[in-house]
């Protein structure tokens, strides 16, 4: 008797913690303009990087269900890199993982998890992914971002966001993407791609 109660007692705390995700991360309907924010003005310039915005057509912002998002190129000293963040505010989120965007015939996918140490924060874990295009590669990086959390995991983000709700008033969470060329090498890239992070990462604390 007393082994039943406690799997009737578990089988409460996991459907109302069910419950709980449902409500806090399960999406409105999508209206264009409804969640605009100042993450549209995200800098162009930062620390020697100069970078221009790339336009982006009214079904990107659907598909996504956010009109917050930002996609720029950035150059430096003969390096660039492409920033894409996908940003909520509210926390209602279904993100698409970057590497279900890469397909097609002839393309390879390797993907891997990496701890960098950042300055301004310090060590991190990012999702790396190296796309073979057979006559082009390149090396992307990503993480998510809910409050003072950054990191590969998507679960953390999930968890951290019903934890934001729960306990502040921060709702939001964002993916961050960056990527290169490889030009000539995988590490000739990824120190291309750590400059560019540790250079902008004041800007991803102040604007998400």
């Amino acid at each position: 008797m007393q082994a039943i109660k406690i799997r009737l007692l578990v089988l409460i705390i996991v459907l109302i913690i069910g419950v709980m995700m449902s409500s806090f991360l399960s999406r409105e309907t999508y209206v264009s303009g409804m969640n605009r924010s100042h993450l549209n003005d995200f800098p162009l310039y930062q620390r020697g990087w100069i970078g221009e915005k790339i336009s982006l057509e009214q079904k990107v912002y659907d598909i996504l269900e956010t009109d917050a998002l930002v996609l720029n190129r950035y150059v430096k000293q003969g390096k660039s890199v492409t920033l894409a963040i996908v940003y909520y505010p509210d926390a209602k989120i279904s993100f698409h993982a970057p590497e279900e965007c890469y397909g097609g015939k002839g393309v390879n996918i390797v993907k891997e998890v990496q701890e960098i140490i950042v300055k301004e924060f310090g060590l991190m874990s990012v999702n790396v992914l190296t796309i073979d295009r057979g006559s082009s590669k390149e090396l992307v990086y990503y993480f998510f971002k809910a409050g003072g959390f950054m990191g590969h995991s998507y679960n953390r983000l999930r968890l951290n966001l019903i934890k934001n709700n729960l306990l502040s008033k921060e709702k939001s969470g964002a993916l961050i993407r960056i990527s290169t060329l490889v030009i000539s090498d995988i590490n000739e890239a990824s120190s291309s791609l750590l400059l560019y992070l540790n250079d902008f990462m004041p800007l991803f604390k102040t604007y998400m």
